[in-house]
């Protein structure tokens, strides 16, 4: 008898357990603005600045010692705007006056590190990626002017 319930017991378990692992998880925020249903890991300061130095080494072909540079300016910026979003629990207009400030101070210490070519070649990737921000803002419905062109009088 003893046997029986036991055997029941790590079916049960086992069963219940398998339940847990495939049940559907709760949306996060995250989650639920992300259209194509991709899990958005959140990722750690060192690795969002080894990823912009990455992609800044890429584009800008830097030096071993521009890199390093530029890895600790990253992760500097990145650990004081994160503190400063989570002082005003993500509300970006509220964190403008602090946020800019510290902009400024890393696009000084950036220029004083990439040479003339590198930062002239930096400032048009940057201009770039904000016209294509804007394009998918505007495409996506979020350019905050949603009205409607109006046609000039008298052609009907």
């Amino acid at each position: 008898m003893k046997k029986i319930v036991f055997i029941l017991t790590m079916l049960v378990g086992s069963t219940l357990s398998s339940i847990g692992q495939n049940a559907p998880q709760q949306n996060t925020p995250q989650q639920q603005n992300n259209p194509q249903g991709q899990q958005k890991t959140k990722q750690t300061p060192e690795e969002k600045a080894k990823k912009i130095t990455q992609e800044m080494t890429s584009q800008l072909g830097l030096s071993q010692t521009q890199q390093q540079q530029i890895y600790n300016l990253n992760l500097s910026k990145i650990t004081q705007t994160s503190a400063i979003k989570t002082k005003y629990n993500g509300d970006m207009n509220a964190a403008k006056s602090e946020l800019k400030p510290i902009n400024e101070q890393y696009k000084t210490n950036l220029n004083s590190i990439l040479t003339p070519d590198q930062a002239t070649k930096w400032e048009q990737i940057k201009q770039q990626q904000k016209q294509e921000h804007q394009q998918q803002k505007q495409s996506n419905g979020k350019g905050g002017n949603n009205a409607q062109p109006q046609q000039p009088q008298g052609q009907n």
